[in-house]
């Protein structure tokens, strides 16, 4: 427990660094740096920083390309550490067969609150809300 409250502690002086650099640099305007290079919660850190002053769209392009960098290491250090060697990769079904009543009946209800959705009449109890397309 103790190593990870450290790993935690770690990330967070890192990244605060590592803003406090790119701010005193003047590479990027002061709380936009600071902003982008916060760890965790990329939705709430683009929101605040809207409310400090920051640029949204450069807080919102950094936290997102650090979470896709991330995303891409995990997946790197999973592949290089874990060994598959002896495992038999099952084969995979790209189209598998329909159910020809489920389909039919989410065809019909589609079908169903289609008028709708051109008309702007109010919605019928029996119209599902995610087909529509408002």
């Amino acid at each position: 427990m103790a190593a990870l409250l450290g790993v935690v502690i770690a990330t967070v002086a890192a990244s605060s660094l590592l803003g406090w650099l790119i701010s005193r640099w003047r590479i990027l305007p002061g709380t936009t740096a600071v902003w982008g290079s916060s760890p965790g919660a990329a939705t709430a850190m683009v929101l605040m920083a809207g409310a400090f002053g920051a640029d949204q769209r450069l807080v919102a392009f950094m936290q997102y390309l650090r979470v896709i960098f991330v995303s891409m290491t995990a997946a790197l250090v999973a592949k290089m550490w874990v060994d598959t060697s002896g495992v038999e990769v099952p084969p995979v079904v790209w189209f598998p067969p329909i159910d020809a009543f489920a389909f039919a009946a989410s065809a019909s209800r589609r079908w169903v609150a289609w008028p709708e959705s051109w008309s702007g009449c109010p919605r019928r109890s029996f119209s599902a809300p995610s087909f529509s397309a408002r």
